[in-house]
Parts: structure tokens; sequence; C-alpha cells
């Protein structure tokens, strides 16, 4: 399965992510109410989690059928909307107009779904908000169980580095080294990552690995993954990393791993005027990675 984030942001040029459980996309940029009505004042975390969170489906309509639930906002020059959205591919999906939090569209965004490479969001968040960038990380014996990653046993990163990797390649053995690092184990690491879905109001959402690899104990819906997505976005260093086209990742030893950026919306402009969009989309049958578009 293929779990795509993409992101379109005002204050980081063209951004927001794509997730397939296939395709998760979704775009964010600020928004969110900046007071409690009749209360104080919210600080800065208060404020992000807010504005991650918030959306407007007052002006949508919902239809209803087999085993799929869509909800659109209608336009006067749109034709036959509802059926075109049915016949897309993607098994489900949430668009939102993030500057304003209005919902745009969605296809069984509530429906409960592996998130695949969407979990490597988590990981490079934690990493950012609890790891020492400078620390080295080894790939050792205990974190090289993908074997398929670009990681070789025995190889040194710096963790931001590390995360660099991780994310531009969807590195499954990258993120469980930097979750044993961050975390002490990778037990322990996904104790965190569910503490703080928890604290994100992600209330179907439960992390079993760092990676996102098949695990019956892990699954998230598109909601859960777009007001994710949102507040990773929100975070200028994630922002950064994220919108990286290509970058050569250098190891301890001075060697030096090229690492091309997959995701090709980096290459898609973002035309003067757009308006943030936020989307969750899933499809079936890719392998995981995330994808961002290039700064706008």
């Amino acid at each position: 399965m293929q779990t795509i984030v993409a992101v379109r942001m005002k204050t980081f040029l063209g951004r927001i992510a794509a997730v397939l459980l296939a395709l998760a996309m979704v775009c964010c940029g600020h928004g969110g109410p900046p007071m409690v009505d009749g209360g104080p004042t919210l600080s800065a975390e208060e404020m992000r989690v807010a504005a991650s969170q918030h959306i407007d489906s007052s002006r949508v309509e919902v239809w209803t059928g087999d085993s799929v639930e869509v909800a659109y906002t209608p336009h006067a020059d749109t034709i036959d909307v509802r059926e075109l959205l049915c016949g897309l591919t993607a098994e489900a999906w949430m668009l939102v107009d993030d500057s304003l939090g209005v919902l745009i569209s969605a296809k069984n965004a509530h429906q409960r779904r592996a998130p695949a490479s969407l979990t490597k969001m988590m990981t490079c968040l934690l990493a950012l908000q609890r790891g020492t960038m400078g620390d080295t990380i080894e790939i050792t014996d205990d974190v090289f169980l993908a074997k398929n990653s670009q990681v070789r046993r025995g190889d040194r990163y710096l963790l931001g580095n590390l995360i660099h990797e991780m994310m531009l390649l969807s590195d499954n053995d990258a993120a469980n080294a930097v979750a044993k690092h961050v975390g002490g184990s990778i037990e322990a690491f996904c104790q965190l990552m569910n503490a703080k879905a928890d604290s994100l109001g992600m209330s179907d959402t439960r992390f079993a690995n760092p990676n996102g690899m098949p695990n019956d104990s892990a699954w998230s819906t598109a909601r859960d993954l777009l007001v994710l997505a949102r507040y990773c976005m929100r975070d200028s260093a994630f922002a950064k990393i994220v919108g990286t086209a290509n970058m050569d990742i250098p190891l301890v030893d001075g060697r030096h791993l090229p690492c091309p950026n997959t995701n090709q919306l980096l290459a898609v402009p973002h035309p003067a005027g757009q308006p943030e969009l936020a989307i969750a989309l899933f499809r079936v049958g890719h392998p995981s990675r995330l994808w961002f578009p290039r700064h706008g």
C-alpha cells in the first residue's frame, strides 16, 4: 500500500500532503481560532493544535452508497460532482481549504485503514521535537530489520541527516534507528507516538511501529492523518525537510548517500493566488512514501 502526503502551505512555498493507504494527500497553511470564545488567549501550541483540528463541514452535502460516504461542497458551475467524486479510484480522502478550515470534499474519511508511510510524519515530528540533531546514530542489527532500505548495517549518521534520509526516501530502517535513539527503544518511542496522537485528537489512530510497515495493531483515518499533516507542516524544520527536492546525505565516515525526493509533486509550480488546500486520499496497491510539492 502507499501512503502519500502532499502539502501546500502559505508560509513555505506551495505544499501539502497526499496520503495513500493508499494515497493520502494533505495541503496546509495557517488557520484556526486564536482565542477560545469568551476565554483567555490560547498559547502558541494550543493555537497550532486548534488550527490543525479545525474543519468546517457545515456547507457540505453528504451522499451515502454501498460502503461509501461522500461529502462535498456543491458549486454552481459543477456538473455531476458527486458522480465524479465517486468515480475516483482513491479509497478515502479529505480535502480542506486550510486557510478557512472549510471542508471541500471527503470520501470514507473516518474509515480506519493502515497508515503505511504516513507513520513517518509522526516519527519525524517527535525526532525534531525531542532529539539532538548533532547526535551520532549507528545502524545496528536490532534496527536493520526491513533490509530493503538505503541505510546499511554499521553506517553512522548525524541524527539530523538521518531524518532527512528517512523522509526523502521513506527509509524503514532509518525510521527504526531514529526511534530507538530518540525513545530509548522502539517500543518506548511508539508509546510517545500514541501519546502525541492522543494530544492532537487523533482518536481513530494507533501506531505500532515508527515506519508504517504492515501491522494489524496500527490504523488511522484520512481525517486523522490530515490533522497530523497540518500540525507537522506548522513546524518550519519539518516543512523544510519534506520540501527538499534532492540532497546528498553525509555519513560520519565522509561518504555521501544521494537522496532524491521521490515526491513528483515537488516539480509542480504553485500558481499565485491558489488557495491553500488540505487533502487526504487513500488508494491501494503501491509502496509507501511521502510526497510534497515544490515551494511556490
